[in-house]
C-alpha cells in the first residue's frame, strides 16, 4: 500500500532527524506533508522536548495527538540561552501563526528599558513598545517582574531619578525618594551634570553587562547574612541576585532599532558544506534556513557564489546590510547590483565583535549542527548499502539505484516507470514514466525490453546511468535485461538484479536474482537491506500505477465524451470548463446543460438522455 509506505518513511526520517538533535536551548518547527508550520515551540533541551512529542503517548494538551499526527518534517534553531528561545519562538509564532499555537503573543508580553542619554539628568523607564528615536534601548526582557525588581536594586546603588520631566522642572525640595537615599535629588541641584553623568554610566555599562559590580555586592551581603544566620534576608538577597541575573541574560534575537539584516555563516567538513541564513527584520530574528552542498572553494570564492546564487540566481530580495564573515571576491559588482535592486546602499559587512558577530556566531553553530546531522544521516546510508552490497553480493557499492517496473489493464493503457534511489533517498529529478510504443501490451517481457532500451539510450545522451538497475520480476525479466544492457555495450557500466517474491509456509519471502546465478539469494526479514529494496520496488509499482490510472481516466474521459450525439470538440471543451470532470458532467442536470453555451434545451436533454442510458449500460 502507498499510503502505509508513506508513513513508514516519514516516520523512519523523523527517527533520525530526532537523533541528532543538540541539547542546547531553541526553538522549534513541526511542518505538514505541504512544509506548512504548524507549531512553533520553545524548549530548554531541544532533544528532550522534540523527542518528548514522539515518545509518548500524551501531555494533556487537547491539541497535542493532532500535532503528532500532522507532523511530516520539522526544524530546529539552537540559541544561546533559553530567554533567546522565548522571543526567537514568539517572533515566529507571529510570523507564520501558527494553527495549533492557541495564542498568538505580540510585542506587549516583554519589556525593555529606556534611557535618553541626551537629557541633561535621564532616567530609566520601562517601555513596552520602544520608539525610533535617539534613546538608548535595553532588552526586551521576558521577565517584567524580574525587571522591576532590578530596578529598585538599581535605584539603592545608582540612585538615578524615577520622577517625571514635569516633577524634575517643578520641584522646589527633594522628594521622599531622596530622603529614604534612593535618588541623588538632581530637581535641587544636591548632584551636578557630572556626577550625576557618571551615575548614568554606571547603569548602562551595568545593563550593556560590561560591569558586575553590583552582584558583588548583593553576592557579598548574601554572604554576610548566612554566615550571620539571618536566613530569611539571606534568603532575600538570593531572590534579588536572581532577578538580576535573569534580566541581563544576553540575548540576540531581538534588537532595538536594528533595521533588516541577511546573516550568513558556513561549516564544512571536506568537500561538504553547510551555509546557515538569519532573516532579522525590524531587528527581529524572524526565520532561518540551511543550505547544503558539497564545495571545496576558498572562503571568497564560496561567498561569492552563494550570495550570488542566493540573490541574482534565485532572486531573494536584498536587505540593507548582509552579514558573512569573510569578504566575497569581487564583492564591488555583488555590491552594485543588490544597492540597485534595492534602491539604496547595501552593505556587506564581516563583523569581528559586538552584537553582529554574536548572530554570526549563532548562525555557525547552527550551520555545524546541521552539518553534522548530515554527516551522519551520510554515514549510516553508506552503511546501509555497504549491508546490501555484503549480502546480495554486489562487485561495487550500489550508491544510486534505478528500478523499473510495468503496469496495464488486460494490454490497455501499457506504461512502465522508473525510479532513481541515491544514498538510499529517493530522487525524483530521476523518475521517469514511460508508455509502451512498439512491444505487445502482452509481453512483460518485451515491454521490459523497450523500457531498458530507451532509458539506456538516453544515457548516450549524457544521462548519467546508476550504479545497480533493479527490475521487479524473476529470473525471466532479469534475462531480459541482460540481453538489453549486452547490446548496448554497457555490461560493464551498470550491474543488474531482480527482485520477486517467494510464497513460502512462512509467509512471502523476498528474493535477489544476479545474472549468472542458478539460486536466488534471500534478504531475511527485519533487515535494513530488505526494507530498503522493499521500498525502491514498492516506490517503482506506485508511480507505474499512478501514471497507468491517470492514462485510463483521460481515455475514459475521452471515450465517452466523444460518443456522446451532437457534442463536439467544442462542446466537449465547454463542458469540462462549465463542470470540470467527466464526474461533473454525469452529474450535471439538463437544465444545468441547457446554460453551457452552444447547448440548446433539445441537445441537453439528448445528452442527459445519453448519460443515463450509458450508466444503465455500466450497471
Amino acid at each position: 500500500m502507498p499510503g502505509a509506505e508513506e508513513e513508514l518513511s516519514t516516520a523512519q526520517r523523523l527517527e533520525r532527524k530526532l537523533e541528532g538533535l543538540p541539547t542546547s536551548p531553541g526553538v522549534y518547527l513541526f511542518k505538514d506533508a505541504k512544509g506548512r508550520v504548524i507549531y512553533v515551540g520553545k524548549a530548554k533541551s531541544l532533544r528532550a522536548r522534540v523527542r518528548s512529542y514522539f515518545r509518548q503517548a500524551d501531555d494533556g494538551r487537547i491539541f497535542y495527538p493532532f500535532i503528532v499526527r500532522k507532523t511530516a518534517d520539522f526544524e530546529v534553531l539552537s540559541t544561546g540561552n533559553e530567554t533567546e528561545a522565548f522571543i526567537l519562538e514568539n517572533n515566529l509564532i507571529k510570523r507564520h501563526k501558527p494553527r495549533y499555537n492557541i495564542k498568538l503573543v505580540d510585542d506587549k508580553t516583554f519589556v525593555s528599558l529606556r534611557i535618553n542619554t541626551r537629557h541633561k539628568f535621564p532616567r530609566i523607564q520601562v517601555v513596552r513598545r520602544p520608539r525610533r528615536d535617539k534613546a538608548t534601548y535595553f532588552g526586551p526582557y521576558s521577565s517584567a517582574s524580574a525587571v522591576r525588581k532590578t530596578l529598585r536594586i538599581l535605584g539603592l546603588h545608582y540612585k538615578l531619578r524615577t520622577c517625571s520631566d514635569a516633577e524634575l522642572n517643578n520641584r522646589s525640595r527633594p522628594c521622599l525618594e531622596h530622603q529614604i537615599g534612593r535618588c541623588t535629588a538632581p530637581c535641587v541641584g544636591l548632584v551636578d551634570r557630572q556626577q550625576y553623568a557618571e551615575q548614568v554610566g554606571g547603569v548602562v555599562d551595568f545593563l550593556a553587562g560590561r560591569k558586575s559590580d553590583l552582584l558583588d555586592v548583593l553576592r557579598a551581603k548574601m554572604q554576610e547574612l548566612a554566615e550571620q544566620m539571618e536566613y530569611e534576608a539571606a534568603a532575600r538577597a538570593r531572590d534579588q541576585i536572581s532577578a538580576v541575573e535573569k534580566t541581563l541574560v544576553p540575548q540576540k534575537v531581538q534588537r532595538h532599532n536594528q533595521g533588516d539584516r541577511d546573516v550568513f555563516a558556513a561549516a564544512r567538513v571536506g568537500g561538504q558544506a553547510c551555509v546557515q541564513a538569519l532573516f532579522v527584520r525590524d531587528g527581529k530574528l524572524v526565520s532561518a534556513r540551511s543550505y547544503s552542498f558539497s564545495s571545496e572553494l576558498a572562503a571568497p570564492d564560496l561567498w561569492a557564489g552563494f550570495l550570488s546564487q542566493f540573490y541574482v540566481a534565485h532572486g531573494n530580495p536584498p536587505v540593507r546590510e548582509v552579514l558573512v564573515p569573510a569578504e566575497p571576491r569581487d564583492v564591488g559588482q555583488l555590491l552594485e547590483f543588490l544597492s540597485n535592486r534595492h534602491g539604496s546602499k547595501v552593505s556587506i559587512v564581516q563583523p569581528q565583535r559586538g552584537e553582529k558577530w554574536e548572530l554570526l556566531q549563532m548562525a555557525r553553530a547552527n550551520a555545524e549542527r546541521v552539518l553534522r546531522h548530515g554527516e551522519q544521516q551520510r554515514r549510516e546510508r553508506r552503511e546501509l548499502l555497504q549491508a546490501l552490497q555484503q549480502r546480495v553480493g554486489l562487485a561495487r557499492l550500489p550508491w544510486s539505484i534505478e528500478c523499473f517496473d510495468n503496469s496495464h489493464l488486460m494490454g490497455s493503457a501499457a506504461v512502465a516507470s522508473q525510479v532513481r534511489f541515491e544514498g538510499g533517498l529517493p530522487q525524483k529529478s530521476g523518475y521517469r514514466r514511460y508508455k509502451i510504443k512498439e512491444a505487445r501490451r502482452d509481453d512483460d517481457f518485451g515491454m521490459m525490453a523497450e523500457v531498458l532500451g530507451r532509458r539506456l539510450r538516453a544515457s548516450f545522451k549524457g544521462e548519467a546511468l546508476p550504479d545497480l538497475i533493479l527490475v521487479d520480476g524473476g529470473k525471466g525479466q532479469l534475462g531480459k535485461a541482460v540481453e538489453v544492457v549486452r547490446e548496448a555495450g554497457l555490461e560493464d557500466e551498470v550491474m543488474l538484479a531482480a527482485i520477486a517474491k517467494a510464497r513460502t509456509a512462512q509467509g512471502s519471502e523476498e528474493r535477489i536474482f544476479l545474472p549468472g546465478d542458478r539460486e536466488a539469494r534471500e534478504l531475511p526479514r527485519g533487515t535494513p537491506e530488505r526494507h530498503l529494496v522493499e521500498r525502491i520496488r514498492d516506490e517503482a509499482h506506485r508511480f507505474a500505477i499512478e501514471y497507468h490510472r491517470e492514462l485510463r481516466q483521460r481515455r475514459n474521459l475521452k471515450s465517452l465524451l466523444d460518443e456522446i450525439p451532437g457534442v463536439g470538440p467544442k462542446r466537449k471543451k465547454a463542458l469540462l470548463k462549465a463542470f470540470g470532470s467527466l464526474k461533473g458532467v454525469k452529474r450535471a442536470r439538463a437544465e444545468d446543460f441547457a446554460q453551457v453555451p452552444g447547448f440548446s434545451d433539445k441537445l441537453a436533454a439528448e445528452v442527459r438522455a445519453f448519460l443515463d442510458l450509458h450508466a444503465e449500460a455500466a450497471g
